[in-house]
């Protein structure tokens, strides 16, 4: 199973077509997805009308936003978190989850879970994300 937080980052999220490509990685996925949808994530798929594309999706699950201890779970039971958030690629290797991170950024403010071997910085390019969830 897939995980992917939704909680895209400001400059990630606004930019229509990175959330487009976002929806082609989701659409793309060769494993079932878990999507907690972040309220600001939830307002711009419907601004740019991607949102019924998005819950027309046979492999992904929406969820609405988690509390802190069922996010945890979410990661722990998952097998690669997909995030943009530099805090959720930290919870991620934390050793009672230790989950691979695909960081979909073009850079990371936490390389310390790059160069433990935790993360690998992504980009948002479909293609190049799609081929990393294979790899996983």
């Amino acid at each position: 199973m897939s995980f992917s937080t939704g909680a895209r980052a400001a400059e990630n999220v606004d930019d229509p077509q990175v959330l487009r490509d976002f929806v082609r990685v989701l659409r793309g996925s060769p494993m079932p997805i878990v999507f907690p949808v972040h309220p600001r994530t939830r307002r711009r798929l419907q601004e740019y009308g991607l949102i019924g594309e998005v819950e027309r999706l046979d492999n992904v699950q929406l969820l609405p936003p988690q509390g802190y201890f069922e996010f945890l779970a979410l990661m722990r039971n998952c097998r690669v978190v997909m995030t943009d958030s530099g805090g959720l690629q930290e919870e991620a290797t934390h050793p009672r989850i230790r989950k691979p991170v695909l960081v979909l950024r073009n850079s990371t403010e936490r390389s310390e879970t790059v160069m433990q071997g935790f993360a690998r910085v992504v980009g948002v390019t479909p293609v190049v994300v799609l081929a990393e969830l294979e790899k996983t």
